[in-house]
């Protein structure tokens, strides 16, 4: 009987642990497609149009903005109260020029103005700040932001709002794909062009208004509003100090295969190399940063941003050299949208406009690998603040590591009263490529923190990476082979003998059918399994992100791959003791997937987001009901009696009070 027992088991066993072992192999490694090879080059301006850069080119088309009469018109002013406190709300519009050639030389951009009422009437002039918002936005956007500044005593600022080209209340073309992909002449058919041109004139109005300090101008924005305060901050920088750009950077020829910028274009992934080299050079900020004389550059951006690639990040930071000073704010696991920037923002704008105090300043004094079985990194910073800091955080991430998210801890100063801060990134448990950045938290009432740059720890390897495989597979293998030992005498060798050829031929074709739905389960998870206009998302990268949503989910989302990888072999397990019960519970996680997309695209007004990857995963989960569908059936056919999972103990407590029973009657 034994004979027969292991051949079997070692046959489903070695297909089982291939299967797995094939795609774990692929799975611990990172499918991410961001080049680095970028990340810290300085990209330098370029030739275009005759001209010497692009900068020279729009010496040009400033004559054009500053050529034309803004025509301001206040529409109405009122006074409105946040948290106890007045402003002053202004509608007002201006106007902007058209494309060049077009029919009407020019078009109205409405904006809304926000001021202190000045009620104590001891105020002078007033710096003021343009806020531009993102893509198929509105200036509403901003408004939060601006009412929870203006009416703190230390940021009597003029915040303007206006409405891009085409959007909210405002004039002019609205976004299309084709005028962000654009064939023709820059400012004939680019959308860009015509926010760059609305952006200067936004400043030009600013500047003219009677209460505001005209040598004292900020920008900001996010998205596309970002990407405008990096052109016009660029264009304009005798006139900005601060340009602010939230969620956006240059270096867009590093996006990659699931940017939403190709969403943005309708463009098909890596169909872009040649716009970029070409038109990219009229609109990738990079091309614009080249300038000396650059005002203060403060990015505030997110490591998982879900247009800009974050690599770009460090190429539009070392690109900036002409600035007075460069400050990062990058948000670790964040992505399109950012929680904890507001405070950071307010502090730059005390430290430019009311001589508060300035951000620090964070260096790498040294960084070293300690070698061995276990490699570790070893760093000191060198943080020059003049806030007291609260604390220091090293913030890393392993990249070749699946589903490793953004993970940070806290380092320790080196003495007391010193500037130096020490720490170290722990091995990784495989070799993996490792980044790194450093957080400083300042000691205020506010959340106020800043970054340094990302920088590389190189390869951290592991030469003890065997260990917690090896213990992976053992976890998998050993209840694999538990459990069809026991099934296997269950529901064959137990049985009369003649009818075990029988019995062992249905054995086998039950787990084969639980095997192939594996097999076509795991395969879903290279699939698409959400798609948005022509960009696509398999399971792979949304295991790669499911990681970083530390907003929602706090810092049980460092642990979500390996919980939900813990429930996968969960799932498995069950699937082989119970077809029927573990195929209807890997039903489960598809179905929602389905039932969430299409009821989110349905609310949305959007075409349903699924693709083949979901539809897939549930087919391999219908096959191992089906499974145990046969399972049931050859079972009732045989009369094999389905026992308890832990009938064993059952067994036990009952040979125990039997044992008990016969003690009592000796005596």
């Amino acid at each position: 009987m034994r004979n027969n027992n292991i051949p079997i088991s070692l046959f489903l066993f070695t297909i089982i642990i291939g299967t797995i072992s094939i795609h774990n192999t692929n799975g611990f490694m990172s499918t991410e497609s961001f080049s680095t090879s970028l990340i810290n080059n300085k990209i330098e301006t370029s030739q275009h149009s005759g001209f010497e850069n692009i900068t020279d080119y729009w010496e040009v088309e400033k004559a054009r903005v500053e050529g034309l009469d803004p025509a301001l018109t206040i529409e109405s002013t009122i006074v409105e109260e946040y948290n106890g406190i007045n402003y002053n709300k202004t509608e007002l519009h201006y106007e902007v020029p058209h494309w060049v050639g077009a029919a009407e030389t020019s078009f109205t951009i409405d904006a809304t103005l926000f001021t202190p009422t000045n009620e104590s009437k001891d105020l002078e002039l007033l710096p003021g700040i343009v806020c531009y918002h993102g893509l198929n936005s509105r200036r509403e956007e901003h408004f939060d932001y601006v009412k929870k500044a203006i009416t703190q005593s230390s940021l009597n600022c003029a915040f303007l709002c206006p409405d891009h080209p085409g959007h909210g209340t405002s004039e002019g073309p609205a976004y299309k794909p084709e005028n962000w992909y654009y064939s023709g002449d820059f400012n004939i058919t680019s959308h860009n062009y015509l926010a760059i041109c609305a952006g200067l004139q936004a400043i030009r109005v600013i500047r003219s208004l009677d209460m505001v300090n005209n040598s004292q101008i900020g920008v900001t924005g996010r998205s596309y509003g970002g990407l405008t305060s990096m052109w016009v901050g660029c264009l304009y920088n005798e006139y900005v100090n601060l340009s602010m750009p939230v969620i956006a950077c240059g270096g867009l020829n590093l996006t990659g295969p699931e940017s939403l910028l190709y969403d943005v274009m309708k463009r098909e992934p890596g169909t872009l190399d040649d716009f970029w080299q070409t038109k990219g050079l009229e609109i990738d900020p990079v091309y614009y940063l080249g300038l000396k004389n650059l005002p203060k550059f403060s990015w505030f951006f997110g490591t998982h941003d879900d247009f800009f690639p974050y690599e770009g990040l460090n190429v539009t930071y070392n690109t900036a050299t002409g600035s007075s000073e460069r400050i990062l704010q990058i948000s670790p696991n964040a992505h399109h949208a950012l929680f904890d920037f507001y405070d950071s923002t307010y502090f730059m704008l005390r430290n430019t406009f009311f001589n508060g105090p300035a951000p620090p300043k964070i260096s790498l004094t040294s960084r070293s690998k300690e070698l061995g079985l276990l490699e570790k990194y070893e760093l000191e910073v060198l943080i020059d603040s003049e806030v007291d800091i609260k604390s220091v955080e090293i913030c890393y991430r392993y990249k070749d590591i699946v589903g490793e998210p953004w993970r940070w801890k806290k380092i320790e100063k080196e003495d007391i009263g010193s500037h130096k801060w020490v720490g170290k990134i722990n091995t990784p448990w495989l070799k993996s490529e490792t980044e790194f950045y450093i957080i400083s938290h300042l000691d205020t009432e506010q959340s106020v923190w800043f970054t340094s740059q990302i920088f590389s720890a190189g390869t951290l390897h592991n030469k003890l990476s065997f260990l917690p495989i090896m213990a992976i597979i053992a976890a998998i293998a050993i209840p694999v082979i538990i459990i069809l030992n026991k099934r296997y005498k269950t529901d064959v060798i137990t049985h009369n003998p003649e009818f075990q050829t029988k019995l062992k031929r249905n054995f086998i074709i039950e787990n084969i059918g639980v095997i192939l739905g594996e097999i076509v389960i795991f395969s879903s998870l290279v699939f698409p399994w959400i798609t948005m206009g022509p960009v696509t998302y398999d399971h792979i990268f949304l295991f790669n992100h499911i990681g970083t949503y530390t907003d929602i989910l706090g810092r049980i989302a460092n642990f979500s791959c390996f919980l939900v990888f813990s429930v996968w072999i969960f799932g498995f397990l069950l699937t082989l003791s119970n077809p029927f019960k573990g195929g209807f519970l890997n039903m489960i996680w598809p179905a929602i997937v389905i039932l969430i997309s299409t009821v989110g695209a349905s609310l949305l007004g959007m075409v349903n987001l699924l693709s083949l990857g979901p539809f897939i995963f549930l087919i391999g989960a219908l096959i191992q009901v089906f499974s145990g569908i046969y399972q049931k059936q050859y079972r009732k056919k045989y009369k094999i009696t389905k026992k308890p999972y832990f009938h064993w103990l059952k067994r036990e407590k009952v040979q125990k009070h039997n044992h008990l029973g016969q003690d009592s009657e000796m005596m």
